[in-house]
Formats: C-alpha cells, structure tokens, sequence
C-alpha cells in the first residue's frame, strides 16, 4: 500500500482535489443554480419512491434513496453527494484512458484536471442531477471496451441507460464501433436486463400524481412515448434564426470547459490523424454538442458535459503531439481555472448565497392555506409543490401552466373539482394561457409566483392575476440573433428567467432545414452516380 501511494502520489492528490473541490461546493441546501430545476423533485422521488419526470431516472432514484440514508448533512446535501462521487470518478477513469493511450502520468494527470475544474462540470457535480451520473458510467464503458473487457462494459451500458435516456448520445456511437465485440446475444441479453429497473414508473406510480397522470401512462409503453415525445419535440426544433447564436454560445462554452489554450491539443487530436471523422472520441465529443446546437431549449447546455469529459481525453491525446511549452501552458491554465470556478461555483457561498429554492419551499409555500390552488409560473417551482405537501403534512393543490393543455391532466384537475374553460386553440401557448386565466377567474383563492431575483430563480408567492399567469415568447421569431451570452451566465441559470422564459417554434428551424438540406444532397448524389455510371458505359463502349 505504502509502495503504491510513493508511485501515484501526484495521480492520488490529484484526484483528491478534484474531490475536495466538488464536496466543497456541492449545495447545502436546495438550490435551482446551475438550472437545477430537477433537484427538489429527484429528491422528494428518490425519498418517498415516486416516478420522476417523464424520464424517470430510475436507477438514479433508487440509488438516492440509499444516499438519503446517510445520518449527516440535508437531504438534498446526501443527494448531491452522488453528483460529488460521480464528478470525482469521472476524472479517476479520464486519468487512466490517457495513461492507457499515452503512457504519460502529466497528460493525464491534465486531461483529469481539464474536465474535473470546468467551469460545466463543478457547476453539475456539485447538484441533485443525473448528468454526473451518466458522465462517469459512460467513462466506465469506453476505459473497458479499451481494456477489451466487453462484460463490465456491457453490465456498464446498461447501468447507463437505466439511469437517464441521455446516455444513449453516447453509448450508441460506442456500440457501433465495438459492434462485433459487444453486440451478441449474450452481451445484448446483459445490457437489455436493465430495462427491468423501468418497470419502477409502474410500480411506483401512485397519487398524487406528478408526471403521470394516471396508471395509464405510468407504463413501459408510457415512459417510452413520452421519451421519444420529448426527445422529437426537443431536437431540431430551434428556430433557424437563432442558429448563429447557438453556435456562438456553444464556441463560448467551449473555449471556457477547455481553460481556453486547451483547444489547441484538442483539435490537434484530430488533426494529424487519417481519418479524423472515423474516429471514436470525436464522435463522442461532436454527437452531444450537435444535440444542444439544435436543440429548442437553451437549459440543454448541460447534454454537453460528456462532451466535456470526452474531450478532456483528447486533449491529454493531443498533448503528447505538441511541445512541452503548450503542455506547461495547459497546466498552468488548467490549475488557474479549477482555483476560479471552484470559488465562483461555491453554491451558498459565492453562488446563490440566500437559497432562493430553500426561501421558496421553507416560507413562501406557507403562504397558501391548505385546499387552495397554487399555480406557480416556472414547472420547478411547482414540482417543489409535492415535497412541500408530503414533508408538511398539507394539502396545497398545484397546477402546472405547461401540462393544462393535456386531456388526462384536466381530467385529473376536474376530479379534484377545479373549474377551467378550454378554447382548443392550435396554439399551445395561446391555449394554456386561456386556460390558465380560466381557472383564475373559475375559482376562489388561486396563487401563483412572481420574479424577485431572476438571477437566484427568487420569487415570492400571491394572489393570482391574469397579468402574472400569462405566458409571453421572450423575443418574436424572425429576426437573427447573432449576439453570444456569457458562458458564465449559461452555465449557472442566472439568466433562464430573465431570457429562456418561454420558447417559441418555428416552422423555419433546425431540423427542417437539415432534412431539406438533406434530400437535396441525397438527389445530387444519386444524379452524379448515375452521370458517373452513364460515362463509364459510353467509355467502355467506345
């Protein structure tokens, strides 16, 4: 043991910082920093065994549950402690891929510190999220498909796909490339047994409900609609005039996740290689960047992490190219911004220091007498609803403005005796906001929330009114919008309220622009290839 620590001395402390940083930081209490608007719910989920959100997260929920157990710290402190570990271990595997592919302790003794002091990755392992989770289970399955150990890494896969769908961005690539090694019916058996934990959405699904309405949705079947919903709604559907925005937000965050001069070794991974776009690791990087360029919803960034982990990998690859000079440099930039972002992400500390989710669920809710309606304006603020009844012993009935619209949900609100009126508008915005001031103005004594501090997500609870309930686009579409947000600013939330309030769509989006990109590319290929075919034939005649 002595002689094993005096050989990785440095590889053990640097590790240990990176721990100690996260445990440092990670939130004493609830917070919607870092867009954490899943935190309350995962824990009230992981406590009393509910689904979740429509993804569900089950084997993150049932491994929360045992973390709840710990006899130290708040809930949502034991929570996150899953995040801290996870975040730790993330760099732990990313240090041993690099040593495998270099056989250099400091490339990846960087290449750990790259991705454990970004400013994504503290801002994620420091919070109740699945992300962390993933990050460091996905880590796992490409350490041991390159060690060729295919059994751990199948038991692997499917730990990853029973935590969060996400995983997926991942794990298909790394399916593909390993394809004769891990697709046979006996490791496909492995992994296809995980989808077993899913039959905890039915089991657990009870009331009140949250995500599933009733029995009927709670399902296999259920979960796997819902997902795929979601997944469709989500990608492509940004509109095409903020493109160039997402991009550049996108470069913003990677410039800072890679402590700026890292991008040099990274796009030097791939530049000297044949056959850059054949190669695993930068798929693994591209797949969940490309996600988030197009995808409707700007909170997403956080589909990047794995980006950011793979990416470390490469970076400690393309270090081992260059020069000592730029390794010195990576360094040194390197320590500089783990020493900063730990600092700024210090969650009750430096970083949302009053709790403005605590303040919510500890004196806000108790405004609302018990049997009156609470219909908070953001989805985080009324899923918080649920924890609140359960832990208080009260009965404050919550309704969310995104899911009035659904047919099962108003049943389930009429069978509670709420009155609402429905105009079936096309529109889903103008629709949830005609129902919504319907039951305002249908019922006595309906509360809803109001901004004090956008930056913190701070509110205040009081009597509903039309003004406060209604939902605005944030900006109209049709017009390009080219100017970057600070990464910083992305990264915490701070401006989620302030600009990513309401989403609007457009028919002129991502995804209709890729597919009509596509099928014109498609037709030119298939025209060339029969331009090429008709001048063989004519030379072969000739």
């Amino acid at each position: 043991m002595i002689n094993f620590i005096k050989r990785y001395w440095l590889e053990i402390l640097t590790i240990g910082v990176i721990g100690g940083v996260l445990l440092l930081c990670a939130a004493p209490s609830p917070t919607w920093m870092n867009t954490d608007s899943d935190g309350i719910h995962y824990t009230y989920a992981s406590q009393y065994l509910y689904p979740s959100h429509k993804a569900s997260a089950p084997l993150y929920l049932l491994l929360g549950n045992l973390f709840l157990r710990i006899p130290i710290g708040t809930e949502f402190w034991r929570m996150a402690l899953i995040s801290v570990i996870s975040g730790t271990i993330a760099s732990l595997f990313i240090l041993l891929i690099i040593k495998h592919k270099t056989n250099n302790k400091w490339y990846s003794i960087i290449g750990a510190l790259i991705y454990g002091g970004s400013a994504l990755a503290i801002s994620q392992n420091t919070i109740v999220e699945t992300y962390p989770l993933v990050v460091a289970v996905c880590l796992g399955v490409y350490y041991f498909c390159l060690k060729q150990k295919w059994l751990t890494a199948s038991i692997l896969i499917g730990v990853a796909g029973a935590i969060h769908p996400t995983a997926m961005l991942v794990i298909i690539p790394m399916l593909i490339a390993y394809r004769k090694e891990l697709i046979t019916w006996r490791r496909l058996g492995v992994m296809a047994c995980f989808t077993l934990f899913y039959l905890y959405v039915p089991l657990t699904n009870r009331p009140p409900y949250m995500w599933f309405p009733s029995n009927k949705v709670g399902g296999i079947l259920g979960f796997v609609k819902d997902s795929i919903d979601t997944a469709t709604m989500l990608t492509g559907k940004l509109a095409i005039y903020d493109l160039p925005k997402r991009i550049l937000d996108t470069g913003g965050l990677i410039l800072l996740n890679f402590a700026v001069i890292g991008v040099v070794p990274l796009i030097y991974a791939f530049k000297t290689g044949k056959g850059w776009y054949k190669s695993l690791l930068f798929w693994l990087i591209a797949i969940p960047t490309i996600y988030y360029i197009s995808d409707i919803a700007p909170e997403t960034y956080v589909y990047i992490q794995p980006s950011i982990a793979f990416g470390a990998i490469a970076v400690g690859i393309g270090l081992s190219k260059l020069n000592k000079k730029l390794m010195i440099g990576t360094a040194v930039c390197t320590i500089f911004f783990l020493g900063f972002n730990a600092n700024y992400f210090d969650l009750g500390r430096t970083l949302d220091p009053n709790l403005s989710a605590t303040e919510y669920y500890e004196v806000e809710l108790n405004k609302v007498p018990d049997g009156q309606i609470l219909m908070p304006y953001y989805g985080w603020e009324w899923a918080a609803i649920y924890r609140y009844n359960k832990e208080n012993d009260r009965n404050i009935i919550p309704i969310s403005i995104d899911n009035i619209s659904g047919k099962i949900y108003q049943e389930m609100l009429t069978e509670q005796g709420i009155k609402f009126d429905d105009n079936f508008n096309e529109d889903r915005l103008t629709r949830q906001n005609y129902i919504a001031v319907s039951i305002v103005e249908s019922n006595d004594n309906v509360w809803t929330t109001r901004v004090t501090d956008a930056k913190t997500y701070g509110c205040e609870v009081l009597p509903a009114t039309e003004s406060l309930i209604n939902k605005v686009p944030t900006e109209p579409v049709g017009s390009w919008h080219w100017k970057p947000d600070s990464p910083y600013a992305i990264i915490t939330g701070s401006i989620e309220v302030q600009n990513w309030g309401f989403l609007t769509m457009s028919n002129h989006n991502v995804l209709y622009i890729s597919l009509i990109t596509g099928v014109i590319y498609l037709l030119y290929m298939l025209t060339e290839k029969r331009i090429s075919r008709k001048r063989v034939s004519e030379q072969v005649k000739s």
